[in-house]
């Protein structure tokens, strides 16, 4: 194993790339806006072609991105076969307990209304979903403090034990959907999918007795055991996703409702429905919140190409013009939410697997048969670095509450949830 890598140069290094791609797209847009934004009659009968240019221009510097990410990685510039050997030699000694469970709140309004929150468990095998009811799906990623461009002092949070109520509390404060001012949600069952997403203090000790046998420390340490750890956290998302299928197998029977996931989050619900079938989608929609995934997840020749089906109807009627052979178009299905600035994604998640995230890059130029079932949106300017979902959804509030026609004069929060 290489030893006297400077792992802060390494992270920096990334850094700079991801600046630079961010740069060039938006250098690209304010300089078509520059050229054509004046052009009247251009504007006026080729608008649309102007953005379709500015789209293509901003998926292939991804694309570039990516490709270089790759190659750094790949020939060792950005050391993520230590991470690899490491992994490898510890796996069997890592404890790889998920954990997982679902669990239905049963009084979400105890957010706005300071009462207690009432959960309830639900066996997956046994579960009936309610009729004139709708689920929401909400799948928690991992937890950490904070993180600097150069990889420092990143540290996972341990401070919170159940991951799966956070993270809904963090995007409902903004979503507004039950707050007593707002419209009716009663037709809306929230459920949350747990697991074990954190590490154990003897899990970080075994990694840490390795990383200093071999001389590696310094303000990278955590990130590197982190990055050491996110494999064995991949696994357990894989048996989460084969726990949940059940339970998402029965929603395919009522196609209604919406999947919200967050970073890893994301990976549990990728892998089981890869594995479900494509024609049954379980949810109208399905918010891919800067997904823990590889760039080319959703491509034909992806891991999780079929993913994007767990969400979106077919409708026939929607483009009554199209070609006799080309499938109807689909209606909402899944939206990936990307920032080529998540500082996470950025640096944790290519050490830990070779290659960009999708959650930093968006799904690229993809073949059509994939598009019709997943689109992207670029929210780099508002979320910027941030990853944490506390950090992620607030400056999103506005556009989550106008997606989902929630209010923009909230009541105010629970004073003991503050």
């Amino acid at each position: 194993m290489k030893r006297g890598i400077s792992w802060g140069k390494a992270c920096e290094t990334i850094s700079d790339v991801a600046e630079t791609a961010r740069t060039v797209i938006d250098n690209t847009a304010e300089d078509i806006d520059h050229i054509l934004g004046n052009v009247e009659d251009c504007v006026r009968c080729c608008g649309r072609a102007i953005d379709n240019t500015r789209l293509r221009i901003t998926h292939r510097q991804i694309q570039y991105y990516t490709k270089v990410i790759e190659a750094i990685t790949r020939n060792g510039l950005v050391p993520a076969d230590i991470i690899e050997d490491i992994y490898n030699l510890l796996e069997g000694e890592l404890e790889g307990k998920p954990q997982h469970k679902i669990v239905h709140f049963k009084n979400p309004i105890s957010i706005w209304d300071c009462s207690d929150p009432e959960f309830i468990e639900i066996d997956p095998e046994t579960f009936e979903m309610p009729l004139n009811k709708e689920a929401w799906v909400f799948i928690h990623g991992l937890r950490y403090k904070a993180m600097n461009r150069d990889g420092s002092d990143f540290e996972i949070d341990k401070s919170k034990k159940d991951n799966a109520y956070e993270f809904y509390k963090f995007f409902e404060e903004e979503a507004k959907m039950f707050d007593p001012k707002g419209i009716d949600y009663e037709n809306v069952n929230v459920y949350f999918v747990s697991y074990d997403s954190e590490m154990s203090d003897e899990d970080e000790e075994k990694i840490k007795v390795v990383l200093e046998a071999l001389g590696i420390g310094g303000p990278q340490f955590h990130l590197i055991l982190a990055a050491i750890f996110w494999r064995e956290i991949e696994k357990r998302a894989k048996a989460t996703g084969n726990y949940i299928m059940p339970f998402l197998n029965k929603l395919s029977k009522k196609n209604k409702g919406r999947a919200v996931t967050h970073s890893l989050g994301c990976y549990v619900m990728a892998h089981a429905a890869q594995q479900m079938n494509p024609t049954a989608p379980s949810f109208q929609s399905w918010w891919c919140m800067n997904a823990a995934l590889p760039s080319d997840a959703f491509t034909n020749t992806g891991d999780f190409q079929r993913a994007p089906r767990i969400a979106g109807v077919w409708d026939p009627d929607r483009d009554p013009n199209r070609e006799p052979d080309t499938p109807p178009s689909v209606i909402i299905g899944t939206t990936v939410w990307y920032s080529v600035s998540d500082l996470v994604l950025m640096l944790l998640y290519p050490l830990a697997n070779f290659h960009p995230a999708i959650g930093q890059t968006g799904i690229g130029i993809v073949a059509q048969s994939a598009e019709m079932w997943v689109s992207d949106v670029d929210v780099t300017l508002a979320t910027g670095i941030n990853h944490r979902a506390e950090d992620y959804f607030k400056p999103l509030g506005p556009s989550i509450r106008e997606l989902l026609n929630t209010l923009d004069n909230p009541s105010d929060i629970c004073p003991s949830k503050e």
